[in-house]
């Protein structure tokens, strides 16, 4: 009768004590790892057990043709390269020769990489926040009296303040000419009526 899959965290430990680690230090070489990457690692080390118990094959000692048969399968099923390339990870890991390494299976997981491109990975609101702020900085623009979702105000705030004209600004930023309050607010001498966005940008 086929065993149950034990655990995340029981296999590894198993292909600690395969590879001759006391058990005196187990725990810490188990710490070694952190909960996101064991995590990350059940869902193939459940697949990899199956397979090992289907297939009778060493879980821990498997010869390179047995794991490149089972990601050949994993291939079939597996959306993108980052799927399979943690099955090999995951793999690596509780195998006492570091079997991920092998050229053949390197080799296998490079094709894989062309056959199944990882899907680009869309940036989120704070990364482009981030970006922002430190672009305005490096125009030497304040950060922390704008944010990145007055970038409109303070870059007309900046030209404003290095002399451009405030009909150019108010027709660069899209604001109607009968803004009162924009050109009280923003009233500066004029040094020179050049490019609004070259003013900004080279200022």
């Amino acid at each position: 009768m086929d065993e149950p899959f034990p655990g995340g965290r029981e296999i590894i430990r198993r292909s600690f004590q395969s590879q001759t680690a006391p058990p005196v230090a187990l725990d810490t070489l188990i710490a070694s790892l952190s909960s996101s990457t064991i995590n990350q690692y059940i869902r193939p080390l459940r697949d990899w057990w199956k397979f090992c118990q289907t297939q009778k094959v060493s879980t821990f000692s498997p010869r390179v043709d047995q794991v490149l048969t089972f990601l050949a399968h994993e291939l079939q099923k597996a959306g993108s390269y980052s799927t399979l390339n943690t099955s090999r990870s995951a793999i690596s890991l509780i195998s006492d020769s570091n079997i991920g390494n092998h050229p053949m299976i390197k080799r296998f997981c490079k094709g894989a990489s062309i056959l199944k491109p990882q899907k680009p990975r869309p940036v989120g609101v704070q990364t482009v926040s981030r970006w922002i702020r430190r672009s305005l900085e490096e125009c030497g623009v304040q950060s922390e009296y704008f944010s990145a979702h007055s970038t409109r105000h303070a870059s007309t705030s900046f030209a404003a303040k290095n002399g451009v004209s405030i009909d150019l600004i108010k027709r660069a930023a899209g604001w109607s000419g009968e803004s009162r309050v924009f050109a009280k607010f923003y009233n500066r001498p004029i040094i020179n009526p050049d490019d609004f966005s070259r003013s900004v940008l080279l200022s």
